[in-house]
């Protein structure tokens, strides 16, 4: 016999999913769906393709190559998806064509971590040194290797 859940949220409500990302326990009223993925309240807004979780979106397909070989240098699984057309349109169509960086649904928030870590004031992702290519260390505001500045 199976022990009944309860919602995270709401403890006297049962549970009718859990949230692919987190795994908490969620009731019919706190249940959102992605895809046919439920998820909880705090995880609703991250789009999910096929149990994958967008973790980073941007526009440029080298930055989008940089951030999954760093995830998966910390040890996350991480695939870039992109929707651009590179024969076909000379033109950047921006959001129209979004660069993806995905990583398994149960592997997002760790995910989310290592790139704010990484994150600068203007929101843009560094992993390295813009003037020498130096890995630069997570909150580091000099690169250790040359001295100029990281944001």
């Amino acid at each position: 016999m199976e022990e009944e859940r309860f919602c995270a949220t709401h403890p006297e409500r049962p549970a009718v999913s859990t949230c692919a990302i987190c795994g908490d326990a969620v009731c019919e009223q706190c249940e959102e769906q992605a895809g046919g993925n439920p998820l909880c309240g705090r995880h609703a807004s991250v789009p999910l393709i096929e149990g994958w979780a967008q973790v980073y979106a941007t526009s440029d397909d080298v930055v989008a190559q940089l951030i999954r070989d760093n995830l998966r240098a910390a040890g996350v699984d991480a695939q870039v998806f992109s929707q651009k057309d590179h024969f076909a349109f000379a033109v950047d169509l921006g959001d129209l064509s979004p660069v993806r960086v995905l990583v398994p649904a149960e592997e997002y928030e760790a995910a989310q971590r290592i790139v704010r870590e990484h994150m600068d004031l203007h929101g843009e992702v560094r992993f390295a040194c813009p003037n020498c290519g130096e890995p630069a260390e997570p909150g580091a505001t000099r690169c250790a290797a040359c001295g100029a500045p990281l944001s």
